[in-house]
Parts: C-alpha cells; sequence; structure tokens
C-alpha cells in the first residue's frame, strides 16, 4: 500500500466495480458480435444479388431459344 500513489480510499476500485465493468464490457462484445453477423448476412446478400443479376442476362441469353 505504501507504493499507491497519494489518493483517498473511495478512488480505489472495488471487486463490485471491477464486476461490474465486466458485465459491461462483456454486454458490449456480445452487441458488436451481433451487428457484424448481420452486416456479414447484409453484405452476402447483396453479393448474391449482384451475382444473380449479372448471370441472368446471360442465362436468358443462352437458353431463351431466340438469341440473335
Amino acid at each position: 500500500m505504501g507504493s499507491l500513489p497519494p489518493m483517498d480510499w473511495h478512488e480505489l476500485a472495488t471487486k463490485t466495480d471491477l464486476a461490474a465493468l465486466e458485465e459491461r464490457i462483456d454486454a458490449k462484445f456480445i452487441e458488436m458480435r451481433g451487428e457484424s453477423k448481420l452486416g456479414r448476412a447484409r453484405q452476402t446478400y447483396v453479393t448474391l444479388v449482384g451475382v444473380a443479376a449479372m448471370i441472368t442476362p446471360v442465362y436468358v441469353a443462352l437458353f431463351s431459344g431466340g438469341a440473335g
């Protein structure tokens, strides 16, 4: 205790303070993971829609029987 800088006792963190901080950090990580999963799902959807938009004209030209 002699190596601590001079401060009041009420400025020290208790085990309860640290447990509450851990809960808040865990909740934030869970929230961030949920958002990143949603972001990846949106990105995958946009990619698939883009691929479908590029392939559709080729498919129609090849298999419609009315090519050029």
